[in-house]
């Protein structure tokens, strides 16, 4: 009849103008080292991306512009990202003295864009340093910028565990990396070879004990400067005031150390009694 006919003529129709399914990606990213970077270094770019769509196939292009507005390189990395799936994927950029803005975008096989982000990095100069704290503490990151060694300007980055690159280069523009209150048992075998490779370079690991001491040291024993056994509660920290050349007062109050033997090669650089509270081995050029 007539009404089937039409139906029939009607279905390929009305399918080719039916909208398109599309990936629902949300995108965010982190650059560098709480947005500074050094020139002509490998620089981590960590890009998170969640998926609430249909299946995502394609690259992440990452462009980073000079201060001119020219594009001076572009960096690609495949991305698979199944319906509700999120993943943490780090692109690693070397950057020139003069760039100064990046590009992220999620291009799907087709060409097309899909999410884009853009963020603003700094050059850290020859005589700066960067410091990177790396905590999971709900008290937040401890401030080390307040004194400054050199004749540079100080900046510090906040990170988590995760946020630790897998790759050494893309360390070695971080001075100073302090762990403090973090699970590094949750180190991959990747991130914790590429700390040791960063340190053995030159790289300064600091790692706090207190409370949190055992989940703080759980990835890191092999590097530490002690091997730790407990712990204790002194009435005072006035020792460690001395050394910094602090007023005591503030530091008398009852604090958890942890206690334990020095390694080989290792040195106290403070004792409150018997207990170390300051201890340092070179390892390495670090």
């Amino acid at each position: 009849t007539l009404l089937t006919l039409l139906l029939v003529l009607l279905s390929p129709l009305l399918t080719a103008f039916s909208p398109e399914r599309q990936a629902t990606i949300g995108l965010a990213i982190s650059a560098g080292y709480g947005g500074y970077y050094r020139r002509e270094q490998w620089t981590p770019l960590r890009v998170s991306v969640a998926n609430s769509g249909d299946d995502f196939s394609g690259v992440i292009r990452v462009r980073a512009d000079s201060a001119s507005g020219i594009a001076e390189a572009e960096y690609r990395t495949p991305l698979e990202l199944p319906r509700g799936s999120r993943k943490q994927v780090f692109v690693y950029i070397s950057l020139e003295t003069y760039s100064r803005a990046l590009n992220v975008e999620l291009v799907d096989r087709a060409g097309r864009v899909v999410a884009r982000r853009s963020a603003s990095l700094r050059m850290a100069g020859r005589e700066d340093l960067i410091y990177v704290v790396v905590t999971e503490s709900a008290l937040g990151a401890a401030d080390m910028t307040a004194r400054t060694p050199g004749t540079g300007a100080v900046y510090q980055a906040s990170w988590r565990v995760e946020h630790i690159p897998a790759m050494a280069e893309a360390l070695l523009g971080v001075d100073v990396l302090l762990v403090h209150d973090a699970d590094t048992g949750a180190l991959s075998a990747e991130q914790t070879a590429a700390i040791e490779r960063w340190v053995l370079a030159g790289g300064h690991l600091i790692v706090a004990g207190g409370d949190a001491w055992q989940r703080t040291t759980a990835g890191l024993g092999a590097l530490l400067p002690v091997e730790p056994r407990g712990t204790v509660v002194l009435e005072s920290l006035d020792a460690l005031a001395g050394y910094l050349g602090l007023p005591a007062d503030p530091l008398v109050a009852r604090t958890t150390a942890v206690t334990g033997a020095l390694k080989p090669g290792a040195r106290a650089l403070v004792m409150q009694g018997d207990v170390p509270l300051l201890a340092r081995r070179p390892l390495g050029a670090g």
